[in-house]
């Protein structure tokens, strides 16, 4: 039976999570990194979605991601498959590099946008990888506390529901994520391996549907604003 088209939310935010096959480790070195993030940037470019915060697993990789009016499968369907031709050859080898199926939910804002930036900036830590998240070098974690800004990520969203003012909602978020995540959250965040599609918050596709109706704000309004408030600090 072939499976259901994935959902589509413009405006909607979702947590992508798109791991190797089997497991396998899908970056081999920096240069793998670099390589996903020039990627990315150009499907950002064509597609207008927008990062909120990121992370490069060894054998994964975690996105929150804002999606616009092109279908999300698309762009992750096309920057994988891109991405994985690439390594293959590299490597000098053929075959999947990543799982069929990345895994998306789509999360209330409202309720869980700082839940789930923290949950993915502490993927490494849980991991045992580094002693906190500062010591990652592939998460937008450093970006947040103020360092080198890549050109596709958007941080003004979840600054703006910290402080008033960029320095002030800095400080915040840096306390913010001095906290624990309990096992019910970490739960709602993970998604089992039959799990391609979720709502997190929204209780239904009614429900989806009303919030994401035709009074949704656009993204770019939505963003523009964000922007003016950052800019009066």
């Amino acid at each position: 039976m072939p499976r259901k088209p994935r959902l589509h939310v413009p405006g909607g935010l979702f947590h992508i999570v798109l791991r190797g096959n089997g497991r396998q480790d899908i970056f081999f070195d920096d240069h793998d990194r670099r390589l996903w993030e020039q990627y990315l940037q150009a499907g950002l470019n064509r597609h207008a979605h927008r990062i909120h915060a990121y992370c490069w697993m060894t054998n994964h990789i975690h996105m929150a991601i804002q999606a616009h009016t092109t279908p999300l499968a698309r762009f992750v369907g096309t920057l994988s498959s891109r991405y994985a031709k690439a390594v293959n050859r590299k490597l000098g080898r053929s075959g999947h590099l990543f799982e069929r199926r990345y895994r998306s939910t789509l999360v209330q804002a409202e309720t869980y946008l700082q839940e789930l930036v923290r949950y993915i900036h502490l993927n490494p830590v849980r991991a045992g990888m580094v002693n906190g998240p500062a010591d990652y070098p592939w998460s937008s974690h450093t970006a947040y506390l103020g360092g080198p800004l890549p050109p596709w990520l958007t941080k003004d969203w979840v600054l703006a529901a910290l402080g008033p003012t960029e320095k002030r909602a800095t400080q915040s978020y840096a306390k913010f994520m001095l906290g624990t995540q309990s096992d019910a959250l970490l739960g709602k965040f993970r998604a089992s391996p039959d799990q391609d599609d979720r709502i997190l918050g929204i209780s239904s596709v009614t429900e989806v549907a009303r919030r994401f109706g035709r009074n949704q704000p656009s993204l770019s309004r939505t963003m523009s604003r964000l922007r003016d408030r950052r800019s009066n600090r």
